[in-house]
């Protein structure tokens, strides 16, 4: 007869009972407590803990903090002996280890409550700095006389009155006006986000094309591609509006993305420093 494979657990020197108890007790502390909790009741890395709920598998590290954290529940729950009234030295070294990382997790959720509070207080002063200066914005319009003469002047250089171009033209120059830095910038951050990677810097990137789009169209009254003709009066406030829900998320999605980076910043400085 051909012998069969062992199972994975058992090449990994788990048994395979003893690994599906482990993955069920590591299902269990995550969906009590959430994966940052359940780490720190491990005392394993946050990352440890995510690879082997993603994976499927249990890496040595999280078998062993596994293991440890079945004894201590064992023990903590465990009657004490009454028949010599002695201390086990081993129960009390592991009571011990459970203080220190109770003590840690302690530490560590009340410096990220006050960066939390800290940085609500900055996100809140800078909104109120954006606002500030979007209403500014606001109470100083373009003058009519100046958009209808940098519309007469695109007409006479052979451009659309009110189309952007992708790529730079001859005589953009006289054509686009006080328009121009913001349509050579729109440019640059349309080809920076081809390239952009991570995810902070795309949304980074997306949330200033937005804002300069919405003063192209606000304030110059300008079309963007794909468009091949003006915009009427509707068609733009309906693509204003559009694009100031967009730039509502991805400014929020930019906030909670950057809270997370330097959320896991803290946890990672946090952990080098305890070790």
């Amino acid at each position: 007869m051909e012998a069969r494979d062992e199972p994975e657990a058992n090449q990994q020197g788990v048994p395979e009972n003893g690994g599906r108890r482990l993955e069920a007790l590591l299902q269990d502390l995550t969906a009590t407590h959430g994966r940052v909790r359940a780490a720190e009741r491990l005392a394993v890395n946050y990352r440890t803990l995510a690879r082997s709920l993603d994976s499927g598998q249990l890496s040595p590290t999280m078998q062993g903090a596994l293991e440890r954290y079945a004894e201590q529940t064992r023990a903590s729950v465990a009657p004490p002996d009454q028949g010599t009234g002695e201390v086990d030295e081993t129960n009390a070294g592991d009571n011990h280890e459970d203080e220190d990382v109770e003590d840690a997790a302690k530490q560590l959720r009340e410096e990220l409550a006050l960066f939390r509070a800290r940085t609500a207080h900055q996100l809140q002063a800078v909104e109120e700095r954006l606002e500030r200066l979007e209403q500014r914005e606001r109470a100083a319009p373009i003058e009519p006389t100046q958009l209808e003469a940098t519309a007469n002047m695109r007409a006479l250089m052979g451009l659309d009155a009110q189309l952007i171009t992708l790529a730079p033209v001859s005589g953009e120059e006289q054509a686009y006006g006080a328009a121009l830095p913001l349509i050579a910038e729109w440019r640059t951050m349309r080809q920076r986000r081809m390239s952009a990677t991570h995810t902070l810097d795309v949304l980074k990137i997306d949330e200033r094309l937005l804002e300069l789009e919405i003063t192209l169209l606000a304030e110059h009254e300008l079309t963007l591609p794909p468009a091949d003709g003006p915009w009427d009066g509707i068609k733009r406030h309906a693509e204003l509006r559009l694009r100031h829900q967009s730039l509502t998320r991805r400014r929020r999605q930019r906030r909670w993305t950057q809270l997370l980076y330097w959320f896991m910043r803290l946890i990672s400085l946090s952990r080098w420093s305890g070790s």
